[in-house]
């Protein structure tokens, strides 16, 4: 099994709002600051244009072969057939199997984990063969290629828990995870004590793309922005916050819930001043007494 490193470096917004030059400029200064951690989907970007289908896929090809690298630690989630906004999804074993191999000869050994992306399956009793049958191809693929994992916006977790029992390796769930909710994690740690999660949408990201740019601005001011001045009293300016993102960082960052969390920036500017922010707090070297402490301040200033 392949680890993880944090933060993870989302490409949901690659062909979408970043343009092909702007993600080799982020792959670029990401790697080069000692990153590895890439999460992407064979279906990204979700923009409805099937001339964009596997966009993101192929851009992070491109610049792997390019640049000759081969220690990335990719987090591949399948089973998408198009990037049309439906539930198109094809989990058969055979469709895995393709995918999986297509990818290892796309991304060699920078490929570290498969994961299931959606499965609405499970209300039924005929489903749960077919979830079996799911989790057995991508076990058994992930032991012969050495790869972990994973699974992402899972509907009936309960019917995945017995199969995955059986196996050796824990699972490592993406969940929607923020300082406005928990949930996703919840449904699965009620099935999987002990596995692995890394939380996506850490910024927000939904709700800037559903809401019109003043609208966020006064979210952001009534959820957030009046109280970063408090919590930098109550820290006495240890972390010096000084933005939402950067709280988002810290609260994803210190979460005792999390093993990993991915960033999705615009661009490059953004990428830089995450990455300055991130190495601020690694360099803090806390350990994991003072994390949940700062972790939990956190939580009480902003949830209340």
């Amino acid at each position: 099994m392949k680890y993880i490193s944090s933060p993870l470096l989302g490409s949901a917004m690659w062909g979408e709002w970043v343009e092909e030059a702007e993600v080799y400029k982020m792959l670029d200064i990401f790697y080069d600051s000692g990153f590895r951690g890439i999460d992407i989907a064979t279906n990204y970007p979700i923009n409805g244009k099937k001339v964009n289908f596997k966009q993101a896929i192929s851009w992070l090809g491109q610049w792997c072969n390019s640049n000759k690298c081969n220690d990335l630690q990719i987090y591949l989630k399948l089973g998408s057939e198009t990037n049309l906004k439906t539930s198109q999804i094809n989990l058969t074993p055979s469709f895995i199997h393709q995918v999986v191999i297509e990818n290892l000869e796309l991304f060699t050994t920078n490929l570290a984990t498969i994961g299931i992306h959606w499965d609405h399956r499970g209300s039924t009793k005929k489903d749960a063969p077919l979830i079996i049958k799911t989790v057995q191809t991508l076990n058994s693929l992930s032991q012969n290629y050495n790869l972990s994992m994973g699974f992402s916006g899972i509907d009936y977790p309960q019917v995945y828990k017995e199969v995955l029992s059986s196996c050796e390796q824990q699972p490592i769930f993406q969940v929607k995870e923020n300082l406005l909710t928990s949930e996703s994690r919840k449904k699965y740690t009620h099935h999987f004590k002990n596995a692995e999660y890394i939380a996506y949408g850490i910024n927000f990201g939904s709700v800037k793309r559903e809401i019109s740019s003043h609208q966020f601005h006064e979210f952001t001011n009534e959820h957030f922005s009046k109280k970063i001045s408090l919590l930098n009293t109550e820290l006495e300016n240890f972390l010096d916050i000084k933005s939402l993102s950067e709280l988002s960082i810290s609260y994803a960052d210190l979460n005792p819930n999390l093993s990993g969390y991915i960033i999705a920036p615009s661009g490059v500017g953004q990428l830089k001043s995450s990455i300055s922010f991130i190495k601020m707090i690694k360099a803090a070297h806390l350990n994991e007494s003072k994390k949940r402490k700062l972790y939990f301040k956190i939580q009480e200033i902003f949830c209340g």
